[in-house]
Formats: C-alpha cells, sequence, structure tokens
C-alpha cells in the first residue's frame, strides 16, 4: 500500500484507527463535535478508556482540560472474558485485524496517550474508589462502562451546571447499558441525547 494513502486510512480526522477501541470511525467527527460543549479548563474524569481511542480524541479536543482516566489495566479483561464474552479466544485485535495480547492494553495506553498527551494522567483501579480529589467537572466520560447507579451519580454530583455526562454504545446490543443509563437518567431528571447515526449519548447538567 502507498504509505501515503496508507496513513490517510490509519488517521481519521487526526485520531489513530490503529489504538484498540470500541468507537466507530464514524463516529469520530460527531464525537469531536461534543467535546465542543465541554466547559472550557475544567477536570475532565474518563471510566473505562481501555487502549485510549476516545482519550486520544478528549485529550485532542480538550486540550485545556486535565483528564484522569481511570482502569483496572490489566486484570479486568479475565472478567470480562468469562462474563461477557466479548474478548473471542483468538485473541483481541484493532480494526486492522492487527492481533495484541490482553497483557499489552495498558501498555498501549501508556505508550499512545500518556507519552503524546500530558495533560491526561492514568488512574489504575476500580471506580469510584480510586476517583481523585477533583472539586468539579465539565465532562464525566464512561465510554461503554456498565457501573452500579450509585457510581454513575458519584461522577454526574461533581459535574457543574453545563457540564456533560457522555458515552458510547447505547444502542450496544447484549449489554445492561441502556437500562442502567435510562434509569439513571430518570433518577435524575434529564434526557439522554442521541446523536444521530451513532451510537454516542449524553446529557447536560442543569
Amino acid at each position: 500500500m502507498n504509505k501515503s494513502l496508507f496513513l490517510q486510512e490509519r488517521f481519521v480526522a487526526g485520531v489513530d484507527t490503529f489504538i484498540p477501541g470500541i468507537l466507530y470511525t464514524y463516529e469520530i467527527e460527531p464525537l469531536k463535535s461534543l467535546l465542543t460543549q465541554v466547559p472550557l479548563g475544567l477536570d475532565i474524569l474518563e471510566v473505562g478508556p481501555f487502549c485510549g481511542r476516545s482519550t486520544q480524541i478528549i485529550a485532542q479536543v480538550c486540550g485545556q482540560s486535565q483528564i484522569y482516566s481511570i482502569d483496572e489495566w490489566p486484570e479486568y479483561l479475565g472478567n470480562y472474558r468469562k462474563d461477557n464474552g466479548w474478548i473471542p479466544d483468538g485473541g483481541l485485535r484493532n480494526l486492522w485485524g492487527m492481533r495484541f495480547r490482553p497483557s499489552d492494553v495498558e501498555h498501549i495506553f501508556n505508550r499512545e496517550i500518556l507519552k503524546k498527551y500530558p495533560n491526561v494522567r492514568a488512574i489504575k483501579g476500580t471506580f469510584p474508589n480510586s476517583m481523585p480529589e477533583i472539586e468539579s467537572l465539565g465532562l464525566f466520560y464512561t465510554d461503554n462502562t456498565l457501573l452500579e447507579q450509585e457510581s454513575y451519580l458519584a461522577g454526574w454530583d461533581k459535574l457543574v451546571s453545563g457540564g456533560i455526562w457522555a458515552g458510547s454504545r447505547f444502542y450496544y446490543k447484549g449489554t445492561k447499558l441502556i437500562d442502567r443509563i435510562r434509569k439513571v437518567a430518570q433518577r435524575l431528571n434529564v434526557s439522554i441525547i442521541c446523536p444521530p447515526g451513532t451510537t454516542l449519548w449524553y446529557t447536560v447538567k442543569p
């Protein structure tokens, strides 16, 4: 493949699609558009970044914010294989079909995110137990991470008025994510907004 063509296909809107993740390439621009609505300069909390595909987008658009990314790298992967079965027996692959091991996930995040985006801080642990002391958030991004209702509320409580709680895979079949998010939204008396043609979802704190 021609090198320039290869790079053009690998990088979509400045985002490296080699970094494994569940965010579809056609959702990159809609996510970037959503992130422009995040209050400037406020801290951002991301739960479950995996290898960092969404993290790099957040870091690019919200460059003035400190981003805290919490994950259990890599211990939780065995539980996902056991409980959800989304990791195939043949191993993990990125969108290009390139294989990588579960033990590589943390290394990929460190190499591709931490070394390139100084405004990102990785926190290894569970949420909300490992949540740093943050006074206020502009964005609470939970991707497709399934949490207990009280855990979502812990992040929501830190959002300022106009702050955004968002994630992806709202229409992803086979998980309890949709029902869980809807129940929390109902409890908070807010509406979930889904940008057309994507699995992204978000709500704005009144």
